[in-house]
């Protein structure tokens, strides 16, 4: 089996866009089961070690890395199978896409099937699950193929469609819905044209309404009931229509334990306050023993006293994207475009475009000094390099980490040199952007434990 090189932990999952490192780690936290090159299983020790190396190529993303086993084997990065979890064969451990159609399309049949015969005992409502498949569509996923799901899915999505009929989100007249023709239309018709009315960049599902599946009235029209008009508008109409239950998007996790199971209405308010963040410091370089300004390709941002933002391309010459790390756990991504945005919007400036950073990198890389010296003036803000030596420095560095290290400093740069007030609206955005919690995200209910 194909092994996971440097180059490849440095590029995103090809289906999620989730970076692979960030899944290693999640795997780690977790105790997933990880197939290595031998194909044989593995799962990695959560200890500080092991986290340590993780995070150390996160930042500097060049060399395998060695890992300690539960077992006590130690392996290479590079042993590690290019399966599934990446986004390579469908091979292996892990969620993958297969696997998540699989378990939310059978969340639909559950929830049809605990609507139509009632709050039932988990034997009879999955005897009946056929019974009531007419109110479900799920795209290109079979009734068999769900079905065939694990049986720990099962269990999770009785328990979920049990807690959603008691706490009344869903009922007998709804339809439940997965990549079908009508959720479709939520995201890719009404979404999209209302942020464009609105003269502001889309965005992403999953940060406007991560729903996994959508429970809709079966008399509804969706055009008669949601106004694309504005974002402000199309939002306002689904608040409406989740009040009065006609149309319930439903983000989910899997449910281990239903005694812990949580169940939360996300962005209900209209007029909801927003979580407010503080930018507390920059870090342009490493503070390993040795490290120079370019021994990593990114930077983070400090934000209050325990969560950052960190700063890197996910894969050659793209613009840089940021991950949020909060304090216990991953905060989400915050892509390029919403980067850009609001330093438009919050800074009131105007970035580099992608296409002039990559010119911009070149001339750099042929020994222009004029973009040379905006790079060092920038870089000299947050890093005690003199100027001979950054110049000596710069002359070994590849085009890939020049632009990155470009993109991270011309960012950091703008935010230095703006009023406190205005860096912390902006950080602000884009944390609350992570959470899927702005103003321009709209209402959900969330299933959880």
């Amino acid at each position: 089996m194909v092994g996971m090189s440097p180059s490849e932990w440095n590029k995103p999952n090809s289906s999620t866009r989730e970076p692979r490192i960030n899944i290693l780690l999640r795997a780690v936290e977790n105790g997933t089961k990880l197939i290595t090159t031998s194909n044989t299983g593995v799962v990695i020790k959560k200890n500080k070690e092991n986290l340590d190396q993780i995070e150390s190529f996160r930042i500097e993303g060049k060399k395998s890395f060695p890992l300690i086993a539960k077992d006590g084997r130690k392996i290479m990065s590079n042993q590690i199978a290019k399966t599934s979890i990446f986004g390579g064969g469908m091979s292996g451990a892990g969620g993958g896409t297969v696997q998540t159609a699989q378990a939310e399309s059978l969340q639909c049949f559950y929830c049809a099937a605990v609507t139509g015969e009632g709050k039932k005992s988990y034997e009879e409502i999955r005897s009946n699950l056929k019974k009531h498949a007419a109110r479900v569509y799920i795209g290109g996923t079979s009734f068999e193929r769900a079905i065939a799901s694990n049986e720990d899915w099962h269990d999770s999505a009785y328990a979920t469609a049990i807690a959603l009929l008691e706490k009344g989100y869903i009922n007998k007249s709804h339809t439940f819905h997965r990549d079908d023709p009508k959720m479709k239309q939520i995201y890719r018709v009404f979404k999209n044209s209302a942020f464009k009315n609105s003269g502001m960049p889309v965005l992403s599902d999953d940060k406007w309404n991560p729903g996994d599946i959508w429970a809709i009235s079966g008399k509804i029209d969706l055009k008669k009931e949601l106004d694309d008009t504005t974002v402000a508008s199309l939002n306002s109409s689904l608040v409406r229509a989740f009040e009065s239950r006609k149309i319930v998007g439903i983000s989910l996790k899997k449910i281990v334990n239903p005694e812990q199971m949580k169940i939360s209405e996300v962005n209900l308010s209209e007029h909801r306050s927003l979580s407010r963040y503080n930018l507390s410091g920059f870090n342009l370089q490493s503070t390993r023993s040795g490290s120079t300004f370019f021994s990593n390709r990114g930077g983070i941002l400090m934000v209050g006293n325990k969560n950052k933002v960190e700063f890197r391309p996910d894969r050659y010459l793209s613009p840089i994207k940021g991950e949020i790390k909060l304090a216990t756990a991953r905060g989400g991504g915050v892509g390029n475009g919403i980067l850009s945005y609001g330093i438009q919007k919050y800074l009131k400036k105007q970035p580099y475009t992608p296409s002039e950073t990559v010119d911009i990198s070149k001339k750099i890389l042929n020994g222009d000094r004029k973009p040379i010296n905006e790079f060092y003036k920038m870089a000299s803000v947050f890093s005690d390099v003199s100027e001979s030596d950054f110049n000596m420095e710069l002359k070994s560095q590849s085009i890939d980490i020049i632009h990155s290290k470009f993109q991270v400093t011309q960012l950091f740069y703008l935010l230095h040199n703006s009023p406190v007030s205005r860096r912390d609206d902006y950080i602000s955005y884009i944390m609350n952007y992570a959470g899927s919690s702005l103003q321009e995200s709209s209402v959900y209910v969330k299933v959880y434990q």
